[in-house]
């Protein structure tokens, strides 16, 4: 994936793939594995360039997974998955991770606590993670995400939240469709401020 220094018009582009790129491949029908080295920055920082990617790719209907391989220089292996592939590439990566190699990747997510530079900060695209076995972690700001109150993450906007470090995100009422922003460590318990979440009242489901 071409980092934000080579430019679209640098001898060096041509060493790396676009989103562009990668978009057209999904349309056609294929599903796309594309592989990203871990910058420096701050975890947050590094996996927000691939927002309007996962965005536009999810719009699609796409599947999408990450997997870090953790020794020497960090790679991040990032699936867009067609719905036709979705079943036998989870198997191979299960299988995958049951094995010898298993140890050797990580969850996205998950960064290494003893590097400074790869702190554990919750990612914010639309990537479920393959950690071991057949365990998937399923992020409460990852964009489609539905809490127990039925109401539904669909994204991060670029507000901050009230609270420290938050980012404010758009939720939608799949009772009664009403949108209304949430700070991000509230999601998983969010209830609508207009019809709180579909509750019974005067024996009607409101």
């Amino acid at each position: 994936m071409r980092p934000k220094s080579v430019g679209p018009r640098s001898d060096k582009s041509i060493k790396y793939a676009t989103a562009e790129e990668i978009l057209a491949y999904y349309h056609k029908g294929y599903s796309v594995c594309f592989y990203s080295h871990r910058t420096r920055e701050q975890l947050d920082d590094y996996l927000h360039r691939f927002d309007k990617l996962f965005s536009d790719a999810a719009a699609l209907g796409a599947t999408i997974k990450g997997l870090s391989f953790k020794r020497g220089t960090t790679r991040d292996y990032f699936f867009l998955l067609q719905k036709k592939h979705v079943e036998k590439v989870e198997q191979c990566l299960d299988e995958m991770l049951e094995g010898n190699w298993g140890r050797h990747f990580v969850g996205i997510e998950k960064a290494e606590k003893d590097s400074p530079q790869e702190p554990i900060v919750e990612p914010v695209v639309a990537v479920t993670v393959t950690r071991t076995r057949r365990e998937q972690a399923t992020k409460t700001t990852t964009i489609g995400y539905i809490n127990k109150n039925n109401q539904r993450n669909n994204g991060r906007t670029d507000q901050l939240g009230t609270g420290h470090g938050q980012w404010f995100y758009d939720m939608e009422c799949l009772y009664c469709g009403h949108r209304y922003y949430s700070n991000g460590h509230d999601i998983w318990l969010r209830k609508c401020p207009k019809c709180q979440g579909g509750r019974a009242t005067n024996g009607k489901t409101v």
